[in-house]
């Protein structure tokens, strides 16, 4: 009997140790989505580098695997950031607004366009009129932007950079920095919300 009273408070032992951990697990990586997603523009940045630290330190007591590997992918994205560093969905939205005018002059320019092509797309794209509505397969470029922009009010991120991607020619060149800051925000929120849900798994 007291051999298996021993067994019993070990193993209780054990499940209070593993329950515990799930706990501190679940509120860094609480605080980590916060301070990524939810961090006011207002107050002063801060560095994201301790909060992954802890994170990866919990973790490591775990030997889950897919955790491990989801932080392995998440480090080099996030390790040299602030909480200001990530562009919220209102943010990339802003950004693409100040884009457009600049997409719509590039999408009158031929392949190999020199200085007289540039200035006659500027005054031409001045007489584009915008599409009102969105085209579900127009392929110029009003409907583009009309489609993107749909997308990033509606919270689809996801939507709009495919769309963004998929342009040709000076336009797409015009938006790789857009796309980079769009895919680099998916990947983020994808990694932290699997380690979000293998966490409570464990």
């Amino acid at each position: 009997r007291l051999e298996d009273m021993e067994k019993f408070a070990e193993s209780l032992e054990e499940q209070v140790t593993l329950n515990h951990q799930k706990l501190l697990i679940h509120k860094s990586i609480t605080k980590l989505k916060s301070l990524l997603f939810n961090y006011p523009e207002n107050e002063a940045p801060k560095l994201l580098t301790p909060y992954i630290n802890d994170l990866i330190k919990l973790s490591n007591e775990t030997n889950d695997e897919l955790i491990e590997e989801a932080l392995k992918n998440l480090v080099p994205l996030i390790s040299k950031d602030s909480t200001h560093s990530i562009l919220s969905n209102e943010q990339l939205l802003t950004r693409w607004e100040l884009l457009v005018p600049e997409l719509r002059s590039a999408s009158l320019l031929p392949p190999n366009a020199g200085l007289l092509g540039h200035l006659s797309s500027t005054i031409f794209s001045k007489l584009l009129l915008p599409v009102k509505g969105v085209k579900p397969d127009g392929k110029d470029i009003e409907s583009v932007i009309g489609r993107v922009e749909a997308s990033l009010i509606k919270g689809q991120l996801d939507d709009a950079v495919e769309e963004v991607s998929n342009l040709k020619g000076w336009p797409r060149k015009l938006a790789d920095d857009w796309v980079k800051e769009g895919r680099k925000k998916l990947e983020i929120e994808f990694l932290v919300n699997l380690i979000d849900a293998e966490s409570k798994t464990l």
